[in-house]
């Protein structure tokens, strides 16, 4: 439903937007499985917060498409 305004395709964040949520599920099964496979390296015990980092690459977006765009998908202010 994203993409159903006039110009929300150009727009890049609402493509951003888009593809943060549909990336989250890769994220999170790579924050699981990760730590797992590389429990020997030092920094492995933080990639549990993988998903933590996408859900800041979403509000980023969502702060971008309101602050520039007033909250529309399509564009709006600039």
């Amino acid at each position: 439903m994203a993409f159903d305004s006039p110009g929300s395709t150009s727009n890049p964040f609402t493509v951003g937007f888009a593809a943060s949520i549909a990336l989250f599920p890769i994220f999170c099964l790579a924050g699981a499985v990760l730590p797992w496979i590389l429990q020997h390296w030092p920094f492995a015990k933080w990639m549990f917060l993988l998903p933590l980092l996408d859900i800041a690459v979403l509000a980023f977006f969502v702060f971008g498409l309101e602050h520039f765009h007033g909250g529309s998908f399509g564009g709006g202010r600039r």
